[in-house]
């Protein structure tokens, strides 16, 4: 655990000595492509956990707030929520889940996450707002 904090440390300084004109070492680079890869099988074993995936031509921000709002499960625990997309084919892969204030996965007791994967072909003006560059969104 001491090596990946120490890896995000160093993941969380990459932007701002860019910023100030150094380039990145073979070793920002490495930490980059583990986090990359660390995501990747997130998203992986999150999207095998909902084999059924619905798809939508839009989805809204009323939608995803809809779904965090009817779809909260009853643990106490559960009060906040993310939204993470990645690129599909269709339009994106849409991973929203329901978090606690630590930011852990609320989870069912077989341990598949409370929440949902959809495909959707696009966002609406308003999340796309939000999601601008992003490919994760949290809501408090």
């Amino acid at each position: 655990m001491n090596d990946q904090n120490n890896r995000i440390a160093w993941l969380l300084e990459i932007p701002s000595r860019i910023q100030k004109g150094e380039s990145p070492t073979v070793q920002d680079v490495e930490n980059i492509i583990y986090f990359f890869n660390l995501i990747q099988s997130l998203f992986d074993w999150v999207i095998k956990q909902f084999p059924n995936q619905s798809q939508v031509s839009v989805l809204t921000y009323k939608d995803t707030i809809e779904f965090f709002i009817k779809k909260r499960p009853t643990n106490p625990e559960a009060n906040k929520g993310v939204l993470l997309r990645q690129y599909h084919p269709k339009g994106f892969t849409v991973i929203q889940l329901f978090l606690d204030s630590k930011n852990d996965l609320i989870c069912y007791p077989d341990g598949k996450p409370y929440g949902r994967v959809l495909i959707a072909e696009k966002f609406d003006a308003e999340l796309s707002e939000i999601f601008n560059n992003k490919m994760l969104v949290l809501f408090e």
